[in-house]
């Protein structure tokens, strides 16, 4: 047998440039943290369809009769996820950094309750004295000035511990550790005698004390960032109405094609960042006490579409409608805030979540939740625009992206129309229902991102900017479809939470919004020459395909013709060797065909061999031979063509799953059969193994039709060395 070229030269195939291996980059780790949110984020849909339903029957029954019962049930039901957010994330973010272990899991709520009791433990309350806020002190936060006092309202019940109402961070860092934790000692074993205790076992011990430290620096550090993050919601609230809401959808929607969406929201639904409801009544009440007679709400709008504009004692009024409420008959504004505040706290728990409530969407579900002690007006007259980070994506979602989806089939030949019908308007009212944007959103990105960019990202940001406008206190969970409407817009409205402007703005804004996205996308795809399915292909794309496609672009492909080597592949050793020749393309250095030294030359000897074989011994050999023929077929067909497109990326690309890699690799240029293709591999690998030649486990069920070629020439190469 010959040898006509240096092995690194008959690897030229599938030779790679590789990336020196590294920890996780600052971008993988945040990808993975707001998918890590999805798990709880998955909740909230159905938790929010029992809390809205129940504050219903629970409003419209008499108190203590059967109705009222089963709604304070249902609503319980629903209030129980967003009252424990907190350490829901705390597993979730456990669950994503260890491949989903339950024990990690586990061991973040021990991490979460250890950290929370040292807290409760330190905690000494003081009650308002002579017209100064209630307040707590913690280590050297002694009370002594007011910038050494933990406000009441940094104070919150975590799983039934008084402790810092740390929000969801608390419990992303918790998570976190207890992930590393996981990673680090789940195999580790400890000496004879407490052996019972390594491996997981060890696990939550570990965490048990690396949460000490942690705790502690959330009691130094917390009181300071939860006032600063206080301040900067309250500031964001002063900001021209809609303003706040239009510079927080571009930033979310830009973030959208990362996947790091939900790191960015986070804060604003559900911690100080996103506004307090006790901070508002606590400003209102020390502005009113500087003039009785001062105007919060002092919107730029129309008053029919802004609300009654309310000074304290009409507002007071208001607030005595409610069927439970304070006596605050007599009092100055101040004291007035502080009594209802003080009596949300003997109300049980939907009277403490109130309290406790803040960011954008979890003071949302609190005034849901507590609908017979406050609603979305009285707050509105307090300055406090509810659902700023959150109505706007119904007007895009209800009409908008529906809309584009009807322009973009529009712009598809009539001959292709009705070919192409269902796959868009099954994408439109998917988004419609269930505000679910990913077929159409991740077309944009796949077939033209400046159209994700250039037109979608302004018109969302521009519904959100109407939204807030109008203040539109609908609240969603995870998106901003017709369901997601009737449970936060509808069923509040009925329940006297709202007035009618709030509720139906909506509307207006997705009236508004639909003729915008409808002519914005169907110039932009008629002027951009845009193949959208019907155009092109038929095909809607998704989340996947597009991030199969940013793998694409590190396909590097060679246009000019280069030098080529031919190589000598022999399937057989048994029988006369059958030469075939193949070329395989180098990239750069001329390698010379013939090398009189570099030649090896083997001759297949002792003819009698053979002839001693006995049948069952040469039973394989037809076989091999066309297992061979195949094998030289198959390169000699493909080789010019697979061999110009080069994986740079090669640890990005093994990540894929099949289908990604076969869009990447040139598979769908193959005209074989994928299960013949296998089924021959399968025949050399089996080969290989009767003349004890090793090779590298293979799943040959998970290969691409290219890496199936490739396999069966490198096996092929080995038998015949």
């Amino acid at each position: 047998m010959e040898k006509a070229i240096k092995s690194k030269d008959i690897t030229a195939f599938t030779e790679t440039t590789k990336k020196k291996k590294s920890g996780p980059g600052i971008m993988a780790i945040m990808s993975t943290l707001s998918r890590a949110f999805l798990l709880p984020i998955a909740l909230l849909p159905i938790a929010g369809v029992f809390l809205g339903i129940g504050a219903l029957i629970a409003s419209k029954t008499t108190e203590l009769s059967t109705g009222w019962y089963i709604g304070s049930t249902i609503k319980a039901m629903g209030d129980v996820a967003f009252g424990n957010l907190p350490i829901l994330f705390a597993m979730s973010v456990a669950l994503a950094y260890s491949k989903e272990s339950g024990i990690a899991a586990l061991t973040a709520v021990v991490g979460f309750l250890v950290m929370n009791a040292m807290q409760g433990a330190l905690l000494q309350h003081h009650d308002a004295v002579d017209g100064n806020s209630a307040y707590y002190t913690l280590l050297f936060y002694n009370g002594s000035s007011e910038v050494l006092k933990v406000p009441d309202k940094l104070i919150a019940s975590n799983l039934g511990v008084t402790s810092l109402n740390t929000g969801v961070f608390a419990g992303i860092f918790v998570g976190a550790m207890s992930a590393y934790a996981y990673n680090k000692f789940r195999t580790k074993k400890l000496p004879a005698g407490i052996d019972f205790f390594g491996g997981t076992r060890l696990v939550p011990i570990v965490t048990f004390f690396m949460v000490i430290p942690l705790s502690f620096i959330f009691m130094i550090v917390w009181p300071i960032i939860g006032i600063g993050l206080s301040y900067f919601g309250n500031w964001t609230g002063t900001l021209p109405t809609g303003v706040d809401s239009l510079v927080f959808e571009i930033v979310e929607r830009s973030l959208v094609p990362f996947g790091l969406h939900h790191v960015f929201y986070a804060p604003l639904w559900w911690t100080q960042a996103g506004g307090s409801i006790s901070e508002a009544l606590q400003n209102a009440g020390r502005q009113w006490d500087i003039n009785r007679d001062l105007i919060l709400n002092s919107s730029w709008l129309p008053t029919f579409l802004s609300g009654s504009e309310m000074n304290f004692d009409q507002w007071i009024q208001q607030y005595l409608l409610l069927p439970k409420h304070a006596n605050v008959e007599g009092m100055t504004p101040i004291q007035a805030m502080q009594a209802i505040l003080d009596f949300w706290k003997t109300q049980g728990l939907a009277g403490i979540k109130l309290f406790d409530a803040n960011g954008d969407q979890y003071m949302m579900q609190a005034v849901i939740g507590g609908s017979s002690m406050m609603n979305f007006t009285l707050l509105e007259n307090l300055g406090l625009n509810l659902g700023r980070f959150q109505s706007g994506k119904f007007g895009f979602m209800l009409l908008g992206l529906p809309m584009a989806g009807l322009a973009m089939w529009l712009t598809v030949p009539k001959e292709n129309r009705k070919s192409v019908m269902g796959i868009y308007f099954s994408a439109a009212f998917t988004c419609f229902l269930t505000g679910i944007t990913e077929p159409l959103e991740y077309s944009f990105l796949f077939l033209a991102p400046w159209l994700f960019y250039g037109v979608h990202m302004p018109l969302a940001a521009t519904s959100f900017f109407l939204a807030g406008a109008l203040q539109t206190h609908v609240s969603m969970t995870v998106s901003g479809g017709i369901i997601d409407y009737i449970v936060f817009g509808i069923i509040p409205f009925a329940s006297g939470l709202m007035k009618w402007q709030s509720a139906f703005g909506i509307l207006v804004v997705a009236a508004a919004m639909a003729p915008l996205y409808f002519f914005a996308f169907y110039f932009s795809v008629k002027a951009g020459k845009v193949e959208v399915p019907g155009r092109e292909g038929a095909k809607l794309f998704t989340k996947a395909d597009f991030q199969a496609k940013k793998a694409e672009p590190k396909v590097e492909k060679t246009v000019d013709e280069k030098p080529e080597v031919k190589v000598e592949v022999k399937a057989t050793v048994a029988t006369p060797v059958q030469k075939e020749t193949i070329k395989v393309e180098q990239p750069k250095t001329e390698v010379k065909v013939e090398q009189p030294k570099t030649e090896v030359a083997k001759k297949v000897e002792q003819p009698k061999v053979e002839k001693k074989t006995e049948p069952k011994v040469a039973k394989p050999k037809q076989p091999k031979t066309e297992v061979k023929d195949l094998t030289n077929d198959l390169v000699k067909k493909y080789d010019a063509k697979l061999s110009t497109k080069k994986i740079v990326d090669e640890e990005a690309h093994a990540k894929l799953d099949i289908k990604s890699r076969a869009k990447v690799d040139g598979s769908a240029e193959i005209t074989e059969a994928r299960s013949e293709l296998q089924k021959h591999a399968s025949s050399l690998r089996a080969e290989a193994k009767k003349q004890g030649i090793k090779l590298k486990d293979a799943n040959l069920r998970n290969m691409t039709k290219k890496e199936l070629i490739v396999y069966m020439k490198n096996t092929a190469l080995k038998i015949n060395s």
